[in-house]
């Protein structure tokens, strides 16, 4: 990882945008509770850069989509999680 500036802040944009690519892969490949406790941390430990990740982040959001496409997108996420526990639950889908 790139050396971090006084602030806290990542010197190096790639490293961002690493992160927050990362973490949207989590989302949906994560179990989300993990998720949250280790973001909790993160944001703890490291507010700075974590600000830049949440920056980043609502600038790859688009402002003009419709907010039904965000929730058909945030539903098929909930979905394909669901059957993942199911599976690991022995349950068939």
């Amino acid at each position: 990882m790139a050396a971090t500036k006084k602030a806290g802040l990542w010197s190096d944009v790639d490293d961002v945008a690493t992160f927050a690519h990362q973490l949207c892969e989590d989302i949906r490949e994560s179990d989300t509770r993990a998720l949250h406790d280790r973001l909790t941390v993160e944001c703890a430990r490291r507010p700075g850069q974590m600000a830049q990740v949440l920056m980043a982040l609502a600038a790859w959001v688009n402002p003009d989509e419709r907010i039904t496409a965000r929730l058909d997108r945030v539903e098929r996420i909930a979905e394909v999680k669901a059957e993942h526990v199911m599976r690991a639950r022995g349950v068939r889908v």
